[in-house]
């Protein structure tokens, strides 16, 4: 299993913790959410819980739970920059289609 964790996005997830000594990391989570089914949800965590998954990265670490890694193995998470926002991208092998704004997705079962 594996996840892949651009420069950019690097960048972006350390500077995003800067400051924030009480979290270790942040984590990427999958949910049920959304009009295709799924949505990725990235919140600060505070410990790494037993059976999560952690990619290290220079200035912080990426959590996710054994359920959510199934779903996001091969994931390419990259950080964007364009002239109307800046978002991070989720770019996921396993995705068989999103929805018409790109905030959810769908997986094959």
């Amino acid at each position: 299993m594996a996840i892949t964790i651009t420069p950019r996005a690097q960048e972006k997830l350390a500077k995003s913790l800067l400051g924030k000594k009480e979290f270790v990391g942040l984590r990427l989570a999958v949910l049920r959410a959304g009009c295709a089914g799924f949505t990725y949800q990235m919140d600060y965590v505070r410990e790494v819980e037993s059976g999560d998954f952690v990619y290290a990265f220079a200035g912080g670490q990426l959590v996710v739970d054994k359920d959510s890694l199934k779903m996001v193995d091969g994931l390419v998470l990259d950080y964007v920059k364009d002239p109307f926002r800046e978002r991070f991208v989720f770019n996921n092998p396993n995705a068989t289609g999103s929805c018409g704004c790109g905030e959810s997705f769908s997986l094959s079962r």
